[in-house]
């Protein structure tokens, strides 16, 4: 764009992008009337690191010209308006870069719609000391297909940002987390920050090595000390030819890079060998495969510089301001954040009133929004062919779309006969378990419990022993049986490993250990999953400290501590297999068509996880799907597969083996088969649909075919169900609000009570699709699930299906409130996450075993090339099927046809666990 390689300023072209496309009022005309892909006259390009490269080309292939853009929300379905809405929010977004560059204001934009503004930023904090992130607030801002008109979609967003300062004090606020530092700041812009020797060749070509381009680099990774690292000189292989493979000398003993900048006589910010954060070194060059610093030796060293490592000391390099953090968040940061993040709706509103309408430039100083158009896409013939006929204007309302909605009745919850069914409450869109007995409860073997270190604080009264018998006798209060087991507790020096190793091969088949932490610690939680799982054990895992202190005057047990032990007994039940409460059978014969549908329907979930963006090379997607067991949609049974990493899509064989292992349990428990199917599918996003049902719809029918089934007997409604969207809707007066409760006293929250749809104005015009929301917003505003219809034949009336839905909602049993989307894909996410512990160890250390490095590639003339899609699709799923047979994955999987004495098993877990919930 910089070049004008197309023209577009000289000709005083209309254009947008948003980075993958270019949209012009106009078409781009090639060398020859009529060509769809033509290249552009060679110009130079200047890179990020300043250097600049001759010879360089565009190839423009037209994609389509939208002359019907102005159209696209009429009766078009969503799927055939992708482009349309992607060239709108382009334009969108150039008008809030062009308009915030013309005021003088600093923005940062991330992706294709969202815009931070650079001041608007808080310091993480936690206990008055600094957590090193900046919560940085912003807008999302996108154009949406309404069912009548298109609409502006704005909302507040809020993101982790990483602070501008020196690596190296970065580092030191992190003290021991070295490898957390490191996820954080991997692939960040980093600026030197020393002067660097002048060279006359440089200087001659008009380039400075102090530019601001030159002294840019990316962070790689952590190696050793300055003293310690070394780099080493390269040698071509043969003297003669600058081309030829490189080398070093190996009788070369290298020079370390605290004596290189010594030599250079470089100015330290700080003082040289002040303490360990300054000196450590770090790698700006070209990424090189995982190695321990504690093993590393001088042949390692040298294919390191022969790999294209540059090593700086940490105290001399400064993080770039107006970077977001990518990695995955700790407990601490993720809870400062939604600190900042959380705004209950009045809030929301005025920012996005207030601040969000002023990016796009679109608000007077009294407040008023300008009579100008938000979009102006002047058509323009110059040098074009296929130009837009009309000019495309959109103008933007002065006030927020107000519309009517549909209020659903909640479901009503059974429990055991003996005691009292429970409403729902419309403001909380929860209820109580007191005097409540499971209706289905299952009966253990014996409860034990496991005391980590610093569990439980010297100010507690309770004790391990106390805890274990009073959670045992609430159990019993809910209609589960089990006996108290051993109580234990970590001996002093003994790792969580070592704790696991001794005591599970002492419990039972039908055994449940209960574990309690110091805090939430998402790698002592993954090591307790994962042997439990893996060995056939179940465990509950709880941070003692939010156990409160036994009250002796408590005698009806209805206080805190109760509480906890019954919100506890909910996930004991499930893992047996158990149910908590049911819906009530009328109410679901009459949504389903009567009793003989009800029995004959299932319910299935599916979703996607996807290894962070900091990751380790060849961490895999994983992918689930869950099923229910009866007519009741209260069980589910899971399973898990692993698959390439990035990959949205379930694998076919994947897909289809998950269902038909679904199938089979669901014809265990019932002698036949469903003969409708209800599939709610997470982590879908719009630009995905198309590819959704041509690939995994499909696969539905044939698993059932597969599990015995005649496929043309079954109904199938898939729905997919969006939760990432920036939708929200306020409340318009108190009564279609509630009241919060807080120390200053009670006020209206401003959310809508969780009985809400909304299935007109903003929704899209094709498939069907609606708003639902389920739950109570605990903090900030909350955020409606989004259903999508793609796929229906069961013959359901829409009215029926969002019932159904919201029904859906309240069989979470882990949980006395409606959760925020279906069960099935609630659930279904849920076991995702926990394959991520499974995977969890083995993917955060960079040196577990085994490690994977991407092969390199060449073109015909031996330059190294990227790979194609392809490519990296087969070496990714290469480096899968190594891992499914490592000892990552556990010794539970299995899938060699040929071994008679060991059935096939696709799931990870140990058999024992599969007639339970997770």
């Amino acid at each position: 764009m910089e070049a004008d390689a197309l023209a577009l300023r000289s000709d005083k072209k209309s254009w947008a992008t948003d980075y993958k496309s270019i949209w012009c009022g106009s078409g781009l005309q090639g060398p020859q009337q009529e060509e769809s892909e033509w290249d552009t006259p060679e110009f130079p390009c200047t890179l990020s690191d300043g250097r600049e490269h001759q010879g360089v080309y565009a190839t423009v292939t037209s994609s389509g010209v939208l002359n019907d853009i102005e159209n696209f929300h009429g009766e078009a379905d969503i799927n055939e308006c992708t482009d349309h809405i992607r060239a709108l929010n382009a334009h969108v977004a150039q008008r809030v870069r062009e308009y915030n560059d013309r005021s003088g204001k600093s923005i940062t934009q991330l992706g294709a719609n969202k815009f931070y503004i650079d001041r608007a930023f808080n310091e993480m904090t936690s206990k008055g000391k600094s957590l090193g992130l900046r919560a940085v607030r912003g807008y999302y801002m996108s154009i949406r297909s309404g069912s009548k008109s298109p609409l502006l979609n704005v909302n507040v967003a809020t993101t982790a940002f990483l602070p501008p300062i020196l690596v190296s004090e970065f580092l030191r606020m992190f003290l021991n987390k070295r490898r957390y530092v490191e996820t954080m700041l991997r692939g960040a812009s980093v600026r030197l920050a020393y002067q660097r020797q002048e060279f006359k060749e440089t200087i001659e070509e008009g380039i400075s090595m102090n530019g601001d381009l030159q002294c840019t680099k990316f962070f790689q990774q952590f190696g050793l000390e300055a003293g310690k690292q070394k780099f080493f000189t390269i040698l071509a292989c043969d003297p003669d030819n600058r081309d030829s493979a490189r080398t070093v000398n190996h009788a070369d003993t290298g020079t370390t890079i605290l004596k290189y900048f010594e030599d250079m006589r470089v100015e330290w910010p700080t003082k040289q060998g002040q303490d360990r954060y300054d000196l450590l070194c770090v790698n700006v060059g070209k990424r090189i495969g995982s190695f321990n610093p504690e093993k590393i030796d001088l042949e390692d060293m040298q294919q390191h510089t022969l790999d294209g490592a540059q090593w700086i000391p940490a105290c001399l390099l400064e993080i770039l301001p107006y970077q977001p953090m990518t990695g995955q968040m700790s407990p601490d940061h993720t809870a400062a954040m939604m600190m900042h993040a959380l705004h209950y709706p009045a809030e929301n509103a005025a920012l996005i009133d207030k601040e969000g309408l002023g990016l796009l430039g679109l608000k007077e100083e009294d407040g008023r929004v300008k009579s100008e158009y938000l979009i102006s896409i002047p058509s323009n013939s110059v040098n074009s062919t296929d130009e837009i006929q009309n000019d495309l204007s959109l103008e933007l309302d002065n006030k927020l779309i107000s519309l009517s909605a549909k209020k659903l009745s909640l479901p009503l919850l059974r429990y055991a006969k003996q005691s009292k069914s429970k409403n729902v409450s419309e403001y909380t869109a929860s209820w109580n378990l007191q005097e409540a007995v499971f209706t289905n409860p299952k009966a253990f073997n014996d409860l034990h419990i496991c005391k980590l270190q610093g569990s439980l604080q010297k100010l507690q009264k309770s004790t391990p022993e106390n805890i274990l018998n009073d959670f045992v006798l609430q159990l019993g209060t809910h209609g589960i049986n089990v006996k108290v087991g051993y109580v234990g507790e970590q001996a002093q020096r003994e790792t969580v490993e070592k704790v696991l190793k001794r005591w599970f091969p002492v419990c039972k088949v039908k055994d449940c250990t209960f574990f309690l932490l110091r805090e939430k610690d998402f790698d002592i939680y993954a090591k307790i999953k994962r042997d439990g799982d893996f060995s056939g054990n179940h465990t509950i895992c709880a941070v003692a400290s939010r156990i409160k202190d036994r009250n002796e005057q408590d005698n009806r047990r209805s206080g805190p501590r109760w509480q906890h032990f019954s919100n506890l007994a909910l996930k004991m039940n499930m893992k047996l297999g158990g149910d908590n409460h049911w819906l009530d059978e009328n109410e679901l014969e009459k949504v389903l068509g009567g009793k003989d549908k009800k029995q004959n329907t299932m319910i299935l979930g599916a979703d996607v996880i996807h290894p962070g963006s900091s990751s380790k090379i060849g961490a895999p997607s994983i992918a689930c799907v869950v099923g229910t067991i009866d007519s009741r949609f209260m069980s589910y049974r899971g399973s898990m597969r692993l698959q390439a990493g990035g990959q949205e899509q379930i694998e076919d064989f994947n897909f289809r083996s998950m269902i038909k292992e679904r199938l089979e349990v669901w014809k265990g428990h019932n002698k036949k088969l469903p003969t409708r199917i209800f599939f709610y599918r997470d982590g879908v996003s719009e630009s995905q649909f198309v590819t959704i049902s041509e690939q995994e719809i499909p696969q539905i029918k044939k698993a059932y075919a597969e599990a015995g089934g005649d496929d043309k007997k079954l109904g199938v409604c898939f729905l997919v169900v969006g939760k990432c969207h920036h939708t929200r809707f306020y409340a318009k007066n108190n009564k279609t609000s509630y009241l919060v409760s807080t120390k200053a006293g009670n006020f209206v929250n401003g959310n809508l009570k969780p009985e809400l749809l909304v299935d007109h104005v903003v929704t899209a015009p094709k498939p069907i699709n609606f708003f639902l929301q389920s739950h109570a917003a605990i903090k900030g505003t909350a955020r409606s699930a989004h259903y999508y219809v793609l796929d229906d034949d069961t013959q359901i009336d829409v009215n029926n299906l969002q019932k159904l839905t919201l029904m859906l909602c309240y069989t979470f049993g882990r949980s006395t409130t409606g959760v925020s989307y279906a069960a099935p894909a609630y659930i279904a996410d849920r076991l995702c996450e926990r394959g991520r512990s499974y995977i969890r160890l083995w993917a955060e250390d960079r040196f577990a075993q085994p490690v994977f490095e991407y092969k390199k590639y060449y073109d015909s003339e031996g330059t190294q090339r990227k790979p194609t899609d392809e490519e990296m699709s087969k070496e990714k799923w290469d480096i899968i099927k190594e891992l499914l047979r490592s000892g990552v994955w556990g010794k539970n999987y299995r899938d060699n046809t040929e071994d008679q004495n060991r059935p096939i098993r696709l799931n990870p877990w140990h058999p024992d666990l599969d007639e339970g919930m997770f």
